[in-house]
């Protein structure tokens, strides 16, 4: 008689290692799935098949003369051998523990949970027929989900011994949960949180990106240890903010009213960067880990949205625009590596005024153009005068057929004057020529005797809309002006 049952992996939103140290967690369950299947046999031995190999031991074995990967499975075969009702068992001797596992092993997805539940559900659900036809039958015991929580935890202990259960039980319940060692668990579901375009947030998409960086859980859970007893104060510290951020991102689920998804995405977008500092400080994250987060949380400015567009198969592009100094900032450049690799729907618009805010061009890059940049992530750079509107409408159009058709991203520069200080509190005729600001034509200009030259706008048509513009901008400022101070 076979038994089968199967558990999702995981992965941890919030709390990942604080959360053995008593501090709250977020988990989601993942559309990847562990199976197991166990078979009595006539044999007198524990047998297991993996993707990591094949075990076979006398049912005599203990679970702590195997190797670690094998420890779980043994050590719950031995709780049912053990048992009162193996005694009844008429027909089997042994049993065999078969593992099939849609989660790649060492990434950090539950793959070692989810195994310990499948595999407590798989053998707790064994039944023997004693009579053909299943007239008679002996079936060990139906475990409620708070008791597979239970054994399958004790059977991760005997890898993991200071685990702190979060992964078991969000690899049993499913969905999203909110884990709190001392005052339980809580489902995220909609009976308490919805944000507006969903119906729930359990229909929230999560992107899972592999660093290729093997991921070896007891390295770091020990790294942790040692930074917590080396640095006891700090570490107390991080977990009290690590809590705090959880309950914020709790209420955010509850209370933020939006008319679209976008803001909570970046509230959320926030959270994650917060959370991975913390890792950062505690020893178990890395440059690569760091980049790809940067990369995909914060998609405005470095191709996440248009990674999500990609994965979801829409039409949608994304254009990101920034200027010359921001281009020289670390996150620029990963984010335009990151794109150009994957060919993500991106338009890199940088609109070049010729100064990070005081700094000169020239002070702060060792080219003249920022187009040229664009040669080193293998994708197309191109310059133009920013103050023709026809010229940035044309190019900016082919530059989204390219996205659109799956060619990957583009790199436009535009040229451009800036008429203003960066600031108001900014005195840009210390380190600027007055000749020089005074000297710009004003692109609005141009591009509206552009269209009274081609008969496409009259001067009344003008003056009306200039007109418009003004009193809905007066009204608009009246009303600001009128509220009570907040």
């Amino acid at each position: 008689m076979k038994s089968i049952a199967s558990a999702p992996g995981k992965i941890i939103l919030f709390g990942e290692h604080f959360v053995v140290h008593g501090t709250k967690a977020i988990l989601a369950a993942i559309d990847k799935r562990v199976t197991v299947t166990t078979t009595f046999t006539d044999n007198n031995t524990i047998k297991v098949n993996s993707q990591l190999g094949t075990l076979e031991v006398p049912i005599s074995s203990s679970h702590e003369e195997v190797k670690s990967e094998f420890r779980p499975f043994v050590y719950l075969a031995k709780k049912i051998i053990n048992s009162a009702k193996w005694k009844n068992v008429k027909h089997a001797k042994g049993l065999e523990i078969e593992i099939n596992s849609d989660i790649p092993v060492g990434v950090g997805l539950g793959s070692s949970s989810a195994c310990c539940v499948a595999a407590t559900a798989s053998i707790y659900g064994l039944v023997e027929e004693r009579l053909p036809g299943g007239r008679e039958e002996l079936q060990f015991k139906k475990l409620s989900p708070e008791e597979i929580v239970e054994i399958s935890i004790e059977a991760e202990k005997t890898i993991f011994p200071d685990t702190s259960g979060a992964d078991c039980t969000v690899c049993t319940y499913g969905g999203m949960i909110v884990y709190d060692k001392i005052n339980g668990i809580e489902k995220i579901d909609n009976t308490k949180y919805k944000i507006k375009d969903f119906e729930t947030v359990t229909d929230l998409n999560f992107i899972i990106a592999n660093s290729m960086i093997p991921h070896s859980t007891k390295i770091s859970v020990e790294r942790v240890k040692k930074f917590k007893e080396n640095n006891e104060e700090e570490f107390s510290t991080l977990c009290g903010y690590v809590t705090s951020m959880i309950n914020d991102v709790l209420w955010g689920l509850k209370m933020m009213d939006n008319d679209d998804v976008e803001s909570f995405e970046g509230y959320l977008s926030m959270h994650m960067t917060g959370i991975n500092r913390f890792l950062q400080q505690i020893g178990v994250s890395n440059p690569t880990l760091n980049s790809m987060i940067s990369s995909l949380t914060r998609g405005r400015d470095n191709g996440g949205a248009a990674l999500s567009a990609k994965i979801k198969g829409t039409s949608d592009i994304v254009i990101v625009y920034f200027g010359d100094g921001a281009s020289s900032v670390g996150d620029c450049h990963e984010g335009m590596n990151f794109a150009s690799i994957h060919k993500l729907p991106i338009i890199f618009f940088c609109e070049n005024n010729g100064f990070a805010i005081s700094v000169p061009l020239k002070q702060q890059m060792a080219t003249d153009s920022v187009a040229s940049r664009a040669q080193g992530y293998g994708i197309p750079g191109i310059t133009i005068d920013g103050n023709d509107v026809n010229l940035v409408y044309e190019t900016t159009k082919l530059a989204a057929l390219r996205a659109r058709n799956g060619e990957g991203p583009t790199l436009i520069e535009t040229k451009v004057n800036r008429f203003l200080p960066h600031t108001s509190d900014d005195d840009h005729t210390r380190y600027r020529d007055i000749d020089e600001i005074s000297n710009h034509e004003d692109p609005i200009e141009i591009y509206k005797q552009f269209l009274l030259n081609n008969k496409i706008l009259t001067a009344k048509i003008n003056d009306d809309l200039i007109l418009q513009i003004n009193e809905e901008v007066d009204s608009a400022t009246q009303y600001v002006e009128s509220l009570p101070y907040p």
